[in-house]
């Protein structure tokens, strides 16, 4: 009866319309994501005249609240009337929260000897797990964020005076037993905000969410969910919270990149690696690892030196392992050195040799190599120098030779791919230090590699290695060395020209790198050689045709990258064929012009052509060799007249068949050809009305007849 009598009063209160209304409840089932389910009772109303439901509009007036509070109503009652029931999840969501909250706090001022505690009636009724889940709810609504905070704040405090711990909260929050779906729990950032809260309570402790985790999860599970809900909006501010966390753990243990990529199982994906959420974080991690203050390090290090660590235990603790390629790029090189440095002062009589402990571990190939990579790193540079001069003077000490240092990094089973080894700085490093330690034994890059490589293989290489920027300069001292060598040997550039088996390169020869490194020893050869009848092209000339010569220079022209030397070619192929005492018409021939019939124009060789008779009549000015009467000599007036007919019909060719055109007619018009015979060499009977060469034969006609008159 008296909550019937309340509803009335409420009902009554909160109504403005003259219609009736009447109470009706309806049950719903709610199923929070991870969460049991809870019955849900909830009030409508039912408008007579209108066929629509809707919820209760807002919660009682603090007027109201007060007077059941008068007439001495219960806790539970008004939880009932204010439809708090079992529905946990729509409690701090629902609008009549404000109104219970009043109701606590005036029931509280009232019998301030029977004060009661919000969170302990809501855990009482609802359990831990459901207030957090529907705290974390209520934040997000505008109209009950502040009561949920206040709500989440008395809730921690319980746990904290209760003694609770994070792992007992973890349980108590039934997080544990959530498996992959633990980052879609709202009641994590509760557990989360009361690991905060415990750690400022209990500054000594300082514990971290991940290391709790790190019970129920293994890495490389935790680090996967972790990937996976950084992409959730409502998820990811926790998700990178705990990556952090995550990665500090790792480094706090002293894990290498090399050893979190194992850890994530990264190594065996592939080339596929960068495709899985997890390459993220194990890329964030390098850049932590990379980037830590170099002073914790030290730190860490002197405390292992006070405690008498020895070396091996220091690479077992900086995870060094076998990993030489991650050592001298890894930030804690520094702090290693310092190490060795710091043992060796506190230990005079047993000192330690930087680049000796490095080479027992990892052998003096790795060290190189190492040593090479970490050079381009400007925080490991300076180091990585000091490691290569100490294993040089190592290696001096002993006695080695050159050729010795290439077996030792193991250079001789690289083949072709000797210049993309890193070692191979190392190697050529530790010769030009030989030879100064050592002039009366002094070797060269050439001489030590023509030992196991002959000279085509070795200048192919040399050029591959031209084209890349980290070997370029290397590559450039051994085509040095080498050309001093044959120039030394007097050596003719035509038997170079068969060592590199250029004269078996076919129509790819202008496009072969070798052929530019045969070219640039030619023009070196000819300097120191001013008299020698040697020419470039007349070593091609002896294994190419002219007209497949002339088409490989054409074909090069049309590339930025070789059309230089195209030119130059082109230009030594005329002078070639000049002194030579070849004709334009020879050369005609030499190109194989007769066979392109009526598509001379057309072809690319006909433009090299009319070069050479443009370079035969600038050298030999008597000869005046004319462009019209050679065709006319080769073809005959009529069939001249035909490839000029069929050129004018091509839009390439157009403007250089009617100047010829009009050139045969000044001539024949010179010498008074008769207009009926220059009819038939025009082949004008066969021509349409409107054809060029008609209307060319009629400008004839008419020239004709105004110069000499008609019959």
């Amino acid at each position: 009866m008296l909550l019937a009598a309340a509803a009335l009063v409420y009902f009554d209160g909160v109504s403005t319309a003259a219609e009736s209304y009447m109470v009706v409840p309806s049950t719903q089932v709610l199923s929070p994501s991870g969460v049991n389910s809870y019955s849900t009772t909830r009030l409508l109303r039912i408008h007579h005249s209108v066929n629509n439901e809707e919820r209760g509009i807002s919660g009682p007036s603090i007027e109201l609240v007060q007077g059941w509070l008068k007439k001495g109503m219960i806790t539970d009652d008004i939880a009932g009337l204010l439809t708090l029931g079992k529905a946990a999840d729509d409690l701090l969501t629902g609008s009549l929260l404000n109104a219970w909250v009043s109701y606590i706090k005036l029931f509280n001022k009232e019998n301030p000897a029977e004060k009661m505690s919000m969170v302990a009636t809501l855990t009482a009724r609802f359990g831990d797990e459901a207030v957090a889940t529907m705290v974390e709810a209520a934040k997000k609504v505008p109209k009950t964020a502040i009561i949920a905070k206040q709500v989440q704040a008395e809730q921690i405090q319980q746990w904290l005076v209760a003694g609770k711990t994070p792992t007992d909260v973890f349980a108590l929050l039934k997080l544990k037993n959530e498996g992959t779906r633990l980052f879609y729990q709202p009641q994590l950032t509760t557990w989360v905000k009361y690991m905060d809260e415990f750690n400022t309570v209990n500054p000594g402790t300082q514990l971290t969410s991940i290391a709790i985790l790190k019970k129920y999860y293994a890495d490389d599970v935790l680090a996967k969910m972790i990937a996976t809900v950084r992409k959730t909006s409502s998820t990811s501010d926790t998700a990178k919270r705990l990556e952090t966390e995550l990665l500090r753990e790792w480094f706090n243990s002293m894990k290498s990149p090399t050893d979190i990529l194992r850890l994530l199982n990264l190594h065996k994906a592939g080339l596929k690696a960068s495709e899985s959420p997890l390459f993220t974080v194990w890329k964030n991690y390098i850049q932590l690892f990379n980037t830590v203050d170099p002073r914790f390090k030290m730190d860490m290090l002197e405390g292992w030196l006070k405690k008498d660590k020895i070396t091996e235990d220091t690479f077992r603790l900086l995870t060094l392992g076998n990993a030489a390629d991650d050592l001298l790029t890894g930030s804690l090189l520094n702090a290693w050195v310092s190490y060795i440095k710091l043992f060796n002062k506190e230990n005079p009589a047993e000192k330690m040799s930087i680049i000796a402990t490095l080479t027992a571990r990892f052998g003096d190939e790795a060290v190189a190599t190492m040593v090479e990579a970490a050079k381009k790193v400007p925080t490991s540079a300076a180091i990585a120098k000091q490691v290569q001069a100490e294993q040089i003077q190592h290696w001096l000490a002993a006695g080695k030779v050159p050729d010795d240092i290439f077996v030792l990094l193991k250079l001789n089973k690289e083949g072709t791919r000797l210049f993309a080894q890193p070692q191979l700085n190392a190697w050529v490093k530790y010769m030009d230090e030989f030879n100064m330690a050592k002039p009366e034994r002094k070797t060269t890059l050439l001489s030590a590699l023509s030992t196991r490589y002959n000279e085509p293989t070795l200048v192919q290489m040399m050029i591959a290695a031209k084209k890349v920027p980290s070997t370029n300069s290397l590559a450039l001292r051994l085509q040095y060395e080498q050309t001093r060598f044959w120039l030394r040997a007097n050596q003719n550039p035509a038997d170079i020209f068969v060592m590199l088996k250029l004269h078996r390169a076919g129509d790819t020869l202008l496009s072969n790198p070798l052929f530019g490194a045969w070219a640039k020893y030619t023009a070196d050869f000819r300097k120191i050689n001013p008299g020698t009848e040697f020419t470039t092209m007349g070593t091609m000339r002896n294994y190419y045709k002219d007209d497949i010569l002339t088409n490989m220079i054409l074909a090069a022209g049309k590339f930025s990258s070789t059309s230089d030397l195209a030119r130059r070619l082109e230009a030594e192929l005329l002078r070639e064929w000049y002194f030579a005492a070849k004709s334009p018409l020879g050369v005609f021939r030499l190109l194989n012009l007769p066979n392109t019939k009526l598509k001379l124009l057309e072809s690319p060789l006909y433009t090299v052509w009319t070069n050479y008779i443009t370079y035969f009549n600038k050298v030999v000015p008597n000869s005046k060799v004319d462009l019209l009467a050679t065709l006319t000599k080769v073809y005959g007036e009529s069939n001249l007249s035909r490839v000029l007919i069929a050129a004018e019909k091509v839009p390439s060719t157009k403007a250089a068949a009617t100047a010829l055109q009009k050139e045969q007619s000044n001539r024949w018009l010179v010498a008074k050809r008769d207009p009926t015979e220059v009819y038939f060499l025009w082949h004008v009977d066969k021509a349409a009305a409107k054809s060029p060469n008609r209307l060319l034969y009629g400008d004839y006609v008419t020239a004709y007849a105004k110069r000499y008159g008609l019959n």
